[in-house]
């Protein structure tokens, strides 16, 4: 697989209030037609990325409204939780591959803000066990069990984890579409309040509202229409699974689907993960971020924290989920975005996505290079 990415468009991502769904489509796609040089008719097909539109606004058919704002007919909607914007990349890949398309519109977009606190929490529990859920568990509740386990059986303290979206924020600063464009020091993290103990709230990634787009095609339209465009290719993409509940699960400190994912991705790109350049990780709160640097083959259990703090330099340099903001139906291919950015201003080589669905019932590694 070596799928040119020829354009791209990000929404800054935030509390939207002035802007409705549509806006966020139109805006987007329209800036990814322009970027690229195209008209809606050159598009084959459109995947969209949403989790919680029908909960959040009350519509579901998103591919009619897209054909509504773009114009483009052969549209369909991906929902795989947190990991959805992820997944329309490969779904897409798979569309060029197979020869039902030749240029292809990604694009992933929520409108969260319009839900109330309540709202939000009881939607995000649809991304867990149902048995688990019934008896008060939440995604947060599950990731601070997580946690503990990880504190006890590595023999840490909850105060070593505040590095991380402290780090992830610091990051943020030099990023114009992140939410949180400000520093936050270890030490107000470590006295917000508890959100699921040991979780403080000031670690946990806030749910937004966003839009992100891409437009990829294959190799031959590449030479003969897009030829003189700067582009960056997808050169792999895994999804996998596991159990939605924590109890099912052989570890709950290994996450399987990433670990399954990467294996695969490495596999099918011809790489190792030493060779990684930049990296997207899915830091929704500390341990998540942890656990995917040890399952993405980087460091060995218990040494997640250890390769963080020596390679802050080349993970979430966008902010990260922390940082940007959670806009669930479109994180993953804002990750590809800034990954991919960051390939075209630098020499690196090699860059990576990791994204989770819920607790890690769904992973997704997409890998990217320059050339």
């Amino acid at each position: 697989m070596k799928i040119p990415i020829i354009a791209t468009s990000l929404v800054k991502f935030g509390d939207l209030w002035d802007k409705s769904i549509n806006d966020l489509i139109r805006g987007a796609g329209k800036r990814v037609l322009e970027d690229a040089g195209i008209k809606p008719n050159d598009i084959d097909s459109l995947f969209i990325a949403n989790e919680f539109s029908s909960n959040a606004t009350g519509q579901s058919m998103l591919n009619s409204i897209a054909f509504e704002e773009l114009g483009i007919s052969n549209v369909v909607c991906v929902r795989v939780g947190d990991a959805s914007g992820a997944a329309v990349i490969k779904e897409a890949a798979n569309s060029i591959l197979a020869g039902q398309s030749k240029i292809v519109m990604v694009l992933g977009v929520e409108k969260l803000t319009d839900l109330k606190t309540n709202e939000m929490l009881a939607s995000s529990s649809s991304l867990i066990s149902q048995e688990e859920s019934f008896i008060g568990a939440t995604v947060q509740s599950q990731f601070a069990l997580i946690t503990r386990k990880y504190l006890h059986k590595f023999k840490l303290k909850s105060r070593d984890l505040s590095f991380i979206p402290a780090m992830n924020h610091k990051n943020a600063l030099d990023n114009e579409y992140a939410q949180y464009q400000f520093e936050l020091s270890e030490e107000k993290i470590n006295s917000s309040p508890l959100s699921a103990d040991p979780i403080r709230m000031l670690e946990c990634a806030s749910y937004c509202d966003g839009c992100a787009a891409l437009i990829m095609c294959d190799e031959e339209t590449a030479r003969k229409k897009f030829a003189n465009i700067n582009k960056r290719y997808l050169l792999a993409s895994s999804l996998k699974n596991d159990f939605l509940s924590l109890s099912k699960r052989k570890s709950i400190v290994t996450i399987e689907s990433s670990m399954k994912a990467a294996q695969e991705a490495y596999k099918a790109a011809r790489i190792k993960p030493g060779v990684i350049d930049i990296m997207e990780i899915h830091d929704i709160v500390p341990i998540s971020e942890i656990l995917a640097i040890e399952d993405l083959g980087f460091a060995k259990k218990g040494e997640g924290i250890k390769f963080i703090k020596a390679n802050y330099k080349k993970i979430n340099c966008s902010g990260g989920l922390k940082g940007c903001g959670h806009a669930i139906g479109a994180t993953g291919i804002r990750q590809a975005i800034s990954v991919i950015d960051k390939l075209k201003e630098s020499n690196m080589k090699y860059g990576l996505t990791h994204t989770l669905g819920g607790t890690g019932s769904v992973s997704v590694v997409n890998v990217f290079c320059s050339g």
